[in-house]
């Protein structure tokens, strides 16, 4: 059997020949889908904590409700939320249809039937610059990207959407859950397109912010499906997802891949190592195991992995001997490459300890 193909193909485009398997251009020939060839997207994942094996702040707790949320139930994803209804959020041991065994879980308690212009609800990760250097956004060598995660909710239809550190660019795009869809585990895949416009930081500041939103007001409705100027977290006609007490939305298993050859298929699900996944949490959120301090003189500590920035410092819990009951909040060194120190900033009486937290997030 013999093909035509195309003649001056572009790479990445698709030829599926009648009665023939499907070929992809890619690296200069035609490649065949099949037979362990399938070319798909690259299989570097962007997101930290995709899985949402790190909850170092939270753990399972619920939190909530509120109506203007902003607190991690995994660490990287901010839960954030402007509006007159209540939500609880919290991660959560259900097993995914890929094998892994957690998921943040968003919960409707008291609904918004009406946004006002200004209000929202959505998850987001920040992604920092570093990490998403290589998309080259902002030019026109500009790469597509495939986005690909796991949803569970009512019936409707919602928007997942990228942003850029300034919140002046975005890209919003709808997915839809049908009836026998409906609060069953799903798998969405879409395809964005690079942006050639627009400022996109390559730093350790934000990036892009990968957004999934369940209900915004005008203020943040757009077009779907194009690049735009604005902070757009949700498409026009989108539906309410806050609209009734009750409805539950899960997420899990997100993968944002860069897709030089414009496959549009995402690579296989590959688990995050716990270890590794823990380090890359840790750089932009730490909590130290309690570190002690002899009596009469300053403490310090150094946290276990090099911080994004100079972390804020806080202290969780303090370890002390009768009659004590508080240390000085502890100061930041520098070293963000080597591992920050903190310390004490006064002697203090007596022989005590603390947890401390370094907080890099962006």
């Amino acid at each position: 059997m013999s093909f035509d193909f195309t003649n001056s193909p572009n790479n990445g485009q698709v030829f599926s020949p009648t009665g023939g398997p499907i070929y992809v251009y890619t690296g200069g020939v035609w490649r065949m889908q099949g037979s362990g060839q399938v070319v798909t997207a690259e299989a570097r994942n962007r997101v930290v904590n995709p899985a949402f094996q790190i909850s170092q702040e939270n753990g399972n707790t619920a939190l909530g409700p509120g109506g203007g949320l902003a607190t991690f139930p995994a660490d990287q994803w901010l839960g954030s939320s402007s509006m007159g209804g209540t939500l609880t959020q919290q991660r959560v041991q259900v097993a995914t249809p890929n094998g892994s065994i957690n998921r943040i879980r968003l919960t409707v308690n008291t609904a918004d039937t009406a946004l006002a212009a200004g209000e929202y609800a959505q998850w987001i990760q920040y992604i920092e610059g570093t990490r998403v250097a290589d998309f080259r956004w902002g030019i026109a060598q500009a790469r597509q990207v495939v986005l690909r995660f796991g949803f569970k909710g009512p019936a409707g239809t919602y928007t997942v959407s990228l942003v850029n550190g300034a919140l002046n660019r975005s890209y919003p795009t709808n997915f839809t859950i049908s009836a026998g869809q409906a609060n069953v585990d799903t798998e969405q895949v879409i395809v964005i397109p690079g942006d050639i416009g627009g400022s996109w930081d390559t730093s350790t500041a934000t990036g892009v912010g990968l957004r999934f939103n369940f209900g915004a007001g005008t203020t943040y409705s757009g077009t779907g499906s194009v690049w735009q100027a604005g902070n757009i977290l949700s498409v026009t006609g989108s539906t309410n997802g806050v609209a009734t007490a009750g409805a539950v939305y899960e997420l899990f298993d997100v993968g944002l891949y860069l897709d030089p050859n414009a496959t549009g298929v995402p690579p296989p699900w590959q688990m995050p190592d716990e270890a590794e996944e823990l380090r890359a949490c840790m750089r932009y959120y730490e909590r130290t195991a309690s570190y002690a301090m002899p009596s009469g003189v300053y403490g310090w500590g150094k946290f276990l992995a090099p911080k994004r920035v100079n972390p804020a410092i806080t202290v969780i819990s303090v370890q002390a001997g009768s009659g004590y009951t508080a240390l000085p909040l502890p100061g930041a060194a520098s070293d963000t490459a080597g591992g920050t120190t903190f310390y004490q900033t006064a002697a203090h009486s007596q022989a005590s300890g603390a947890v401390v937290a370094g907080n890099s997030r962006m």
